[in-house]
């Protein structure tokens, strides 16, 4: 995979070890940065394309957007003022030649800003407010991986695997993360 003149194989102990690992982990922030300093170009040269590219849509397209949003705004307004003539009840389907619109009215349906959290507390606060509740079932992960083997015997048809992984990672002045180079399976039995 490299110079393999760089480390010779008649060499042996953990300084050579450690010699070896020094060189692998040089040669790929070498190459690393190579990639980097190849996607800083890209970089620029993508940038400068697309400012050209966007200055000649800007040119080409003018002012259409804004009167495109003018025109929306005018359809809505006349389909909102003569729904009920146009489409003589609700979730009708006005087909013509130039395009097709669909109004309709949803049943009652609930909007919630942001977080359900509040909404929860208040509800588990309250006497009766669990009838508004739904409890979901979670799997306990560290009581499962802790249970007998009788228990665990149980699970495997359903895929459980229980044993050791082994995870090897590297990680280069260069990266911020580091990169999983392997995961995998120690002690599986097939």
């Amino acid at each position: 995979m490299g110079d393999s003149s760089a480390w010779s194989s008649s060499k042996r102990g953990f300084k050579t070890l450690i010699e070896r690992l020094d060189y692998l982990l040089g040669r790929r922030e070498e190459l690393r940065l190579s990639i980097i300093a190849a996607d800083a170009k890209k970089a620029e040269r993508l940038k400068a394309a697309t400012a050209r590219i966007e200055a000649q849509w800007q040119q080409e397209v003018g002012t259409t957007p804004t009167r495109l949003k003018i025109i929306e705004q005018q359809l809505t307004d006349f389909l909102g003022h003569n729904q009920y003539h146009l489409t003589r009840g609700y979730g009708k389907t006005i087909t013509r030649d130039m395009g097709e619109v669909k109004v309709y009215e949803r049943a009652a349906s609930l909007d919630i800003p942001g977080s359900e959290k509040p909404f929860i507390n208040f509800f588990l606060g309250r006497r009766g407010g669990k009838r508004y509740l739904i409890f979901v079932p979670k799997l306990n992960r560290t009581a499962i991986l802790l249970s007998s083997s009788q228990t665990f015997r149980l699970l495997k048809p359903f895929g459980a695997w229980r044993g050791k992984h082994r995870l090897i990672s590297v990680q280069s002045p260069s990266e911020e993360k580091a990169k999983t180079l392997e995961l995998s399976r120690l002690n599986e039995r097939k």
